[in-house]
């Protein structure tokens, strides 16, 4: 018995995608770890949020309180349906804190089509949510559109109109009133897919070991 050209072929490419497989195990640990920890900071009491942040990837899905007040323009930030089917958006403010700087602050999802001026809030607030860095996306998100008030992704500056940390705070459910006290995006949004591609990965390799033994086993 020796391997043909198909056989070999078809065992290096199960090795190949065998240790994708393992790659693909290790990362599932990894994601699973790191949910657990932001978990495990969403679940924290909510600490004042400190005027400047030194390494915002240290507080990210921490639970934040911030006082301020709303500037009053409403901005809305596309989002994949979270109440069922419906489309909507997340309502996005800029909360011009105590001290005069603002920060970007989602207030909550919204049905399609909802008044631009809807849900104002006048005055002093005070708002618990948790903090999330803002990352720059991949090429399939369209670009923002600032002056329609229209964002695909969160991008501070742009948001605020000006120089601002590149962090954003998801307010928790119950902050607001009406339809967007849902809140914004939690931790438990962040996708883990490590399992599906560990068990695609070596499924192919059961595949392609199967052939390999096949080519083997079969008569010259």
């Amino acid at each position: 018995m020796r391997l043909r050209k198909i056989g070999m072929l078809a065992l290096v490419l199960a090795v190949i995608t065998g240790a994708l497989g393992i790659w693909q195990f290790e990362r599932l640990q990894w994601k699973r770890a790191l949910l657990a920890d932001l978990d495990a900071r969403a679940a924290a009491a909510p600490v004042d949020l400190p005027a400047v942040i030194d390494d915002p990837a240290a507080w990210e899905f921490r639970r934040v309180r911030v006082r301020g007040q709303y500037d009053g323009q409403t901005l809305w930030l596309n989002r994949p349906p979270q109440q069922g089917d419906e489309p909507g958006s997340d309502l996005l403010a800029v909360l011009v804190r105590d001290d005069g700087s603002k920060l970007v602050v989602d207030r909550g999802w919204v049905a399609l089509n909802t008044a631009h001026d809807a849900f104002p809030v006048a005055g002093a607030i005070e708002r618990v949510g948790v903090l999330r860095v803002a990352h720059p996306p991949n090429f399939f998100v369209p670009p923002n559109e600032p002056g329609a008030h229209r964002f695909f992704w969160v991008d501070p500056p742009a948001v605020v109109g000006g120089p601002t940390p590149p962090i954003w705070i998801a307010l928790e459910p119950g902050q607001e009133r009406g339809p967007i006290a849902t809140g914004g995006p939690r931790s438990s949004d962040v996708p883990n897919n490590h399992l599906q591609y560990l068990l695609t990965w070596f499924s192919l390799s059961a595949i392609l070991l199967g052939i390999a033994v096949r080519d083997t086993l079969r008569p010259a």
